[in-house]
């Protein structure tokens, strides 16, 4: 038995391939009933209506854009794709990548990409507490070290010191009997 291979539209009366129209398991034959053509055409009428009634509420839809092209949320400036990268991997979170480390900064930090980088230097590009950076893929940059009760940022450190010092709890008096722990292990 061969299957079905093509569908009239039920908006514009044509017959068309398969393909024209969009999956949707729970129909009969498992496809809408309307082609896409027609689908989009009634969508694009009814987002036109819905602007002319309301107007867009976020400013970005406002800002004109050619194919290929989306709008930075934050600059509001139509960008190509490239320059946008997923978070949550939904279309409606884009950010350039610039833009999304400043806001994570800003966000979790309280401070900005210069503030960073000003740290980064006065450190020499290196671990406040080991001395050494090597980027590696999972970690390519130093982390914001903070305090965790008042928020205030202490310097940059590679990623095992701030997980060494993560698992101490952040306690002076931890480390300092670690240090003692290993001290007497060495004699």
């Amino acid at each position: 038995m061969v299957g079905i291979v093509e569908k009239v539209c039920t908006k514009c009366g044509q017959t068309k391939p398969l393909e024209a129209f969009a999956r949707r398991s729970e129909r009969r034959g498992g496809r809408v009933s309307r082609c896409k053509a027609c689908a989009s055409a009634e969508n694009k009428t009814w987002r036109e209506l819905q602007l002319a009634k309301h107007g867009y509420k976020q400013p970005w839809r406002n800002v004109p854009r050619l194919d290929g092209m989306k709008v930075c949320r934050t600059c509001l400036e139509a960008k190509p794709l490239e320059e946008f990268t997923t978070r949550t991997g939904l279309e409606a979170h884009y950010y350039t990548p610039e833009i999304g480390r400043e806001k994570h900064l800003r966000r979790k930090y309280g401070i900005g990409v210069e503030e960073y980088e000003a740290l980064a230097r006065a450190q020499g590009g290196v671990c406040a507490i080991c001395n050494e950076f090597t980027p590696t893929v999972t970690h390519p940059t130093l982390v914001v070290d903070h305090d965790h009760e008042t928020g205030a940022v202490r310097g940059l450190l590679c990623h095992s010191c701030n997980v060494a010092i993560g698992h101490m709890r952040e306690s002076v008096e931890m480390l300092q009997r670690a240090i003692a722990y290993l001290q007497e292990g060495a004699r």
